[in-house]
């Protein structure tokens, strides 16, 4: 799981989202369980 929390990340700066919180991290979490 850390490891899948780790990419999920990397991804969330590569967008440039990486100084926002953790409701950034929940909003793309529930993104990803709509596709």
């Amino acid at each position: 799981m850390a490891s899948a929390g780790v990419d999920l990340y990397a991804q969330l700066v590569a967008q440039g989202l990486g100084d926002l919180d953790l409701a950034v991290v929940r909003q793309a979490i529930a993104n990803l369980a709509r596709l």
